[in-house]
């Protein structure tokens, strides 16, 4: 790991610069996981080496690299949402609704916390997920995949907020909203739309 050639007195500001960067999410090192992880690295340990961070999370250190993880098992984490059938959804910290509306002219929305969907596009089924390393979406407007790091980084949101969001996703692993951030161009309302949904999110 980098880590090795870096006196570990400078580790917690670098952590913490690299889980902003990585994750979109503040946090403090505590002294323990500094020193539980200079042990790990001082001691070449080869199986994979976990590290508790907080509540939440963890520091996995595998083969010379360093993750972020949730504590609990990812699928654990996954929640699918059939939405017409449950139009309440609550799932660790967000407070999701579902409903179905009229669609009026000129829908436009400048409310990133409630989006509107074309429902027969759309499908009954999604997944509700963590953010993890890599995600990706296509934001409505744009051609290519951006970073929902990036999206997060440019958001107005608090750092703690940030990291509670999940991500709305299709049963393929989509990602089509950030609540709160952006939304994909998926299942867009247009003047062919016989029916919209509309999806409310807070943050509890």
């Amino acid at each position: 790991a980098a880590l090795r050639d870096i006196h570990p007195c400078l580790w917690p500001r670098l952590l913490r610069n690299w889980a902003r960067l990585q994750y979109g999410c503040e946090i403090s090192f505590r002294r323990t996981t500094i020193e539980r992880l200079s042990n790990a690295i001082r001691n070449d340990v080869e199986k994979p080496h976990r590290i508790d961070v907080d509540g939440d999370l963890f520091l996995l250190l595998e083969r010379g690299q360093l993750l972020l993880s949730p504590k609990a098992n990812r699928n654990d984490l996954v929640k699918e949402w059939n939405w017409p059938a449950q139009p309440i959804l609550d799932a660790d910290a967000l407070h999701l609704t579902s409903r179905i509306i009229n669609a009026p002219d000129g829908l436009n929305n400048a409310d990133p916390w409630c989006e509107y969907w074309d429902a027969d596009v759309l499908g009954p089924e999604l997944l509700l997920r963590p953010r993890m390393p890599g995600d990706r979406m296509t934001v409505l407007g744009s051609d290519a995949p951006t970073r929902i790091k990036k999206l997060l980084s440019g958001s107005t949101l608090g750092s703690e907020d940030k990291r509670r969001l999940s991500l709305v996703c299709q049963t393929d692993g989509t990602v089509i909203w950030l609540p709160g951030v952006r939304r994909s161009a998926t299942a867009l309302v247009t003047p062919e739309t016989r029916r919209v949904v509309e999806f409310c999110c807070e943050l509890r």
